[in-house]
């Protein structure tokens, strides 16, 4: 999960590696975006401080870091997708706003 906002250099710096990411491990893991402004609640709940603040999960929080350091990112999201693929688990779908909006309909 990306936790950004649209007036952050560092969010906006980053947000080509995250989109890239999301590709290369498109079907294989979720790629999220929180905007800080517009969900604080979930923001606040998350305890996110800075920005961007990323949190991988494989079932429960497993690694978070703040900041913008593509290597960082592609060598969390890299193991971390080798350990659930390892575990079985299956991502295998795609979240977008529409498809959220039609489910909760």
């Amino acid at each position: 999960v990306d936790f950004y906002s649209h007036s952050c250099g560092p969010c906006r710096m980053i947000a080509p590696a995250y989109r890239q990411l999301a590709e290369e491990f498109k079907g294989r893991a979720a790629f999220l975006k929180v905007d800080v402004n517009a969900a604080y609640d979930i923001s606040s709940t998350s305890q996110v401080r800075a920005m961007p603040t990323f949190h991988f999960y494989l079932g429960s929080l497993q690694h978070s870091f703040q900041g913008a350091d593509s290597k960082q990112l592609r060598s969390v999201t890299t193991n971390l997708v080798e350990r659930a693929e390892r575990a079985g688990t299956y991502v295998g779908l795609e979240v977008s706003a529409d498809s959220l909006e039609n489910f909760y309909r």
